[in-house]
């Protein structure tokens, strides 16, 4: 990781890595990608994301919410 990169920017791959992170198993996390509730894309057999993509996606910012 590099000096200006922050936590929520690492990339999370494979469902299991991902649905640990916010709280769901890995069936729940597959189904989330697939319908496309949490972003994500599949690499080859696997699921990616970032937490920063998922909660941006999951949870409204203050400018959003006005």
């Amino acid at each position: 990781m590099s000096d200006n990169s922050h936590p929520d920017d690492e990339l999370l791959w494979g469902a299991a890595n991902i649905g640990r992170r916010i709280n769901r198993s890995a069936r729940q996390a597959t189904h989330l990608l697939q319908t496309g509730k949490i972003p994500g894309r599949k690499v080859g057999r696997l699921w990616t994301s970032t937490l920063r993509q998922i909660r941006d996606a999951v949870i409204p910012n203050d400018a959003e919410a006005r």
